[in-house]
């Protein structure tokens, strides 16, 4: 269910996360069949409205403003859900040890900004890792260096005792 546009591989939607809100928010087969369900809701109310002699017109503003607010609603749904997905996904990263993964959310609300700061975090850790690993093959190559020269010292240890008995 889940688009992937310009992130590759990676989901928009939770809907690969376990479905809820975004799951029927993203499938286009219950959008359809709710906007028939509105639409065969409203009608009948023109009709009844008309029958009691509210004006035509009026009833057919206000059906239009229920249906159109419906519509906007789910468009905000969708937008937010699939901006947290993002952030989710990549929070899911970041705990199973994938720094890999970004956002590639630049918007300037809330959602936004948690999303570039999650960003940067992990942004962060990748040049923390690659330091330890810098660090690592330093100390590394220090005990390599300790290992060849307390080998030299016990073999001149050894030489030592040999000629001091032979003395």
């Amino acid at each position: 269910m889940a688009s992937s546009s310009q992130f590759g591989s990676q989901p928009t939607t939770t809907s690969d996360h376990g479905g809820g809100v975004v799951g029927w928010l993203s499938d286009t087969s219950f959008l359809t069949k709710f906007f028939a369900a509105v639409i065969w809701s409203v009608v009948p109310l023109i009709v009844v409205a008309v029958r009691a002699g509210v004006d035509a017109f009026t009833t057919s503003v206000a059906a239009f403003g229920v249906v159109m607010t419906v519509i906007v609603g789910i468009w905000m749904a969708r937008r937010v859900s699939g901006s947290l997905a993002r952030v989710q996904y990549v929070a899911e990263g970041l705990a199973s040890g994938d720094l890999t993964r970004t956002t590639g959310l630049d918007s300037n609300d809330e959602i936004g900004h948690a999303a570039a700061a999650i960003d940067q975090a992990t942004i962060a850790l990748r040049g923390t890792l690659a330091q330890v690993a810098g660090t690592a093959e330093a100390v590394a190559a220090a005990s390599e260096e300790l290992s060849a020269a307390s080998a030299q010292v016990a073999g001149g240890s050894a030489e030592t005792s040999v000629q001091a008995g032979v003395v």
